[in-house]
């Protein structure tokens, strides 16, 4: 394994989604505030964490600690559009035990299809970290980065 996969792994159990993202996939950081997102009286903090190109990575929190159902993650994401049309969604729980990585691929004249990656304590973290590496840019491709 090369290092910087292994950081990029470390990261990711770690928690650390602004190092993972910004130090290690080269995005850069996000200077949005966090917006409080409700659905059916429970609470989300969602923070906006990276962004590149206008496509926004946030950090969701539920206000009870708990990961909340599959269910209640698109009625968040649904919200979230409203403030960032592209982007992706990272739920984690209090105990930092679980993590889902959502995202939404909008295609016109199709439905919505979400994706989503789970990651939790005692797993490799491979499925999530496979896709991560396709996000990964460098200074020469910043030019041409675009949605």
């Amino acid at each position: 394994m090369t290092a910087d996969v292994q950081r990029m792994r470390e990261r990711l159990h770690e928690f650390d989604l602004v190092g993972l993202l910004v130090e290690e996939l080269g995005w850069n950081h996000h200077p949005g505030a966090a917006i409080d997102v409700s659905v059916k009286q429970l609470h989300f903090l969602a923070t906006p964490i990276a962004e590149k190109a206008g496509f926004v990575v946030w950090k969701c929190e539920a206000g009870d600690g708990r990961m909340p159902n599959h269910s209640l993650r698109r009625q968040v994401e649904t919200r979230v559009t409203t403030h960032a049309f592209e982007h992706l969604i990272v739920f984690v729980d209090d105990a930092r035990r679980e993590q889902v990585w959502q995202w939404v691929k909008r295609e016109q004249g199709t439905s919505d299809a979400s994706r989503e990656y789970t990651f939790r304590v005692g797993q490799t973290g491979e499925q999530v970290l496979q896709r991560l590496r396709a996000l990964r840019f460098g200074l020469k491709e910043e030019e041409d980065i675009t949605i």
